[in-house]
């Protein structure tokens, strides 16, 4: 069976991409943590970041946010579990870079989402790493 140039090249890129998302660090720029959540602990944001993650983020990432959802089981690099240490240790300016960026099977939310509405998600990943799943009935 031909492959193909482009998709070796395309094999060679999840690849190598893979390997560097198995370390287990995405590391945001210092800068980064200069961001300041403008939403962080704010009920009515966090609400609305809920309704983002339901659309956006519980199939790879699960109702709890532990990296269990659905959609993450066949990936070959498992979503985060926002519960643990290695994110909740993260600024907000870190994870809203993150979010931003987006790397391997993390794409980027920067054209997909407002500004003021990634804030807001970033609001409630952190209510849900403290607090778990708050996702309406419709989806569970």
């Amino acid at each position: 069976m031909k492959i193909g140039i482009i998709g070796t090249m395309f094999l060679s890129l999840s690849f190598a991409d893979s390997v560097n998302q198995q370390d287990g660090l995405w590391i945001a720029p210092d800068e980064a943590n200069n961001f300041t959540n403008p939403y962080a602990e704010d009920e009515a944001a966090q609400a609305e970041g809920r309704e983002q993650f339901e659309v956006y983020c519980w199939p790879c990432h699960g109702y709890e946010g532990r990296g269990d959802g659905i959609a993450g089981v066949g990936l070959p690099v498992k979503p985060k579990d926002f519960t643990t240490s290695n994110v909740t240790m993260q600024s907000d300016g870190a994870l809203f870079w993150k979010l931003n960026t987006g790397k391997g099977n993390m794409i980027s939310y920067e054209s997909l989402l407002s500004e003021e509405m990634r804030w807001k998600l970033i609001t409630y990943v952190r209510y849900l790493a403290e607090n778990g799943s708050v996702l309406s009935s419709k989806n569970k």
